[in-house]
């Protein structure tokens, strides 16, 4: 029996729909339709025979995944620069030393990791 869900986009964001189903593939067919930027469908059929209460706590419980998903969505997105920054520390720390002596970061790295910190933190070992 399939059960027909539908979500705003605004609220939940496409990603978290996406990872909540794929969560769900391996008790249920899932198939999303809709406009990614007002509300999607998401069609929910159980794999074998199951009775109409099963398939409302599977629903039930798609909704609540999907709500662990979209805050984990958001707090990935609000600690975007912080994980960046830690990773750029934690690498910068174990290469060789090729920041320059004008304390310049190359390229891209520039805007994530200050030059100054990384030489005091290498000294400090």
């Amino acid at each position: 029996m399939a059960k027909i869900i539908k979500l705003n986009s605004k609220i939940y964001p496409l990603e978290a729909i996406l990872s909540s189903s794929y969560a769900f593939t391996g008790q249920a067919y899932i198939h999303l339709d809709g406009d990614p930027k007002k509300e999607i469908f998401v069609r929910i059929k159980n794999k074998g025979r199951y009775s109409k209460e099963k398939s409302d706590s599977l629903c039930r419980d798609f909704r609540n995944s999907l709500i662990h998903h979209v805050l984990r969505h958001r707090i990935s997105k609000n600690n975007k620069k912080l994980r960046e920054y830690v990773v750029c520390r934690a690498l910068y720390s174990v290469m060789p030393d090729f920041i320059s002596s004008e304390n310049k970061v190359p390229g891209e790295l520039s805007g994530l990791v200050d030059a100054k910190s990384i030489k005091k933190t290498r000294s400090q070992k």
